[in-house]
């Protein structure tokens, strides 16, 4: 496995750059806006709410923005994402409320959608198949270390100095990624062109959504980020009402990351051994079971566990999605279908927080996990036995042409 780092190209390690410094960003600032609302003396129902606004303006524009990459190519769109994650953080520098929150948290989502798409591009274009397994989970493992530097980095900061200083830093480092974009060498770009961005969806899509893979590939990161959900948005918060310190909430979360990050590269072995089907459904297994424990969890130790669990599917189910959708379309089509991927997700990510807002509202935060896991565990069942999922997700490949 480790031969395969001799074969990676220069482009490879220069988005891997990149991506690092906007995971330290982003990671550092996502636990900072629940523990912020915390201290505003927000609600649950109140923190589900802010999350699910600032939801909407991804949802609208995941699209457009896919088929734009062509146009554009990707280093502009990852500039803009680059900005956008940066602004995001600062905003927050100054005296919080919830607008300034939801207006924040509004940039960082379209921030993320710019960036992410890009990433998955610009990987997307060096291989197929195997090798497309091979890019996407040394490039996710590599990213991944962003992922874990950032939630510590931001928890010691906020103890030691304080919010602002966290997200201030949070900001400058996503500036910093830019240096890395421009070194970028921009990929070719699909050779199909309408009149118009809105043509070229109007092509595309119809078709796109009627393939089993896509279909499949969709259905799983919705499953896996719906459930998944509640961890991300109130792990923090029940953590805080616990009394635990921003440097153990940190630890907590940058042990999900660091599962997160050693499952990826075992994506084509894990693929070889049992295929991307069950591989799915074990890994919405493990989160089904992990998520179900939180409440009953009060002490660091069983909370990592709770947190490798529910990493593991989170490092390998996004991985089976997008080589899914990468190895099944053309280089034209590539980035709309990514796309119609990342809008399902943005669109997930609006209802799950009003969900689960209203689960903590009535229920109180520990039972959202509960509900969590049961709903994993439904769409795990639902893998296992699915037609679709069983066609859909074999390893197919074809040409890029």
């Amino acid at each position: 496995m480790l031969k395969d780092i001799a074969t990676l190209p220069k482009g490879f390690w220069l988005i891997s750059v990149m991506a690092i410094l906007e995971n330290i960003s982003s990671q550092a600032y996502r636990p900072l806006v629940p523990q912020l609302a915390v201290k505003q003396g927000m609600s649950g129902a109140a923190i589900g709410t802010l999350f699910a606004l600032a939801g909407i303006v991804p949802v609208i524009m995941a699209l457009p923005i896919g088929a734009s990459i062509n146009r554009l190519g990707i280093k502009r769109v990852l500039a803009l994402g680059a900005i956008a994650r940066g602004t995001a953080s600062l905003v927050l520098v100054f005296a919080p409320s919830f607008v300034l929150m939801l207006i924040s948290l509004t940039i960082s989502s379209g921030s993320l959608l710019l960036v992410e798409v890009g990433q998955q591009a610009y990987i997307a274009s060096l291989g197929k198949g195997r090798d497309l397994e091979r890019n996407f989970g040394w490039f996710t493992f590599v990213m991944g270390i962003g992922m874990v530097v950032g939630p510590l980095f931001s928890g010691i900061i906020s103890d030691v100095f304080g919010f602002k200083w966290a997200f201030l830093m949070a900001g400058l480092v996503s500036f910093v990624a830019l240096a890395a974009i421009g070194l970028l060498d921009e990929p070719s770009k699909g050779e199909t062109r309408t009149a118009s961005v809105m043509q070229d969806l109007m092509r595309a899509c119809g078709p796109l959504i009627a393939k089993a893979g896509i279909l499949s590939a969709v259905l799983l990161v919705v499953f896996l980020y719906f459930g998944l959900g509640a961890w991300e948005i109130y792990l923090p918060a029940l953590l805080a009402e616990r009394k635990f310190t921003s440097t153990q909430i940190g630890f907590v979360v940058s042990s999900f990351t660091f599962a997160t990050m050693v499952a990826r590269p075992l994506l084509s072995a894990g693929t070889d051994l049992m295929g991307r089907q069950r591989l799915a459904v074990v890994g919405l297994g493990l989160g089904a079971v992990s998520l179900a424990a939180v409440p009953a969890m009060n002490a660091v130790p069983v909370l990592v566990l709770a947190a490798v669990g529910c990493g593991i599917g989170r490092g390998i189910l996004p991985l089976i999605s997008l080589v899914t959708i990468s190895d099944q379309t053309t280089r034209e089509d590539r980035s709309i279908a990514l796309s119609l991927r990342m809008m399902a997700i943005r669109f997930e990510s609006m209802i799950h927080p009003m969900v689960y807002g209203a689960m903590a509202g009535l229920a109180g935060t520990g039972a959202t996990f509960t509900l969590a896991g049961a709903l994993m565990a439904t769409s795990a069942a639902w893998f296992y036995v699915s037609k679709t999922a069983r066609v859909g997700l074999r390893r197919l490949e074809v040409a890029d042409e």
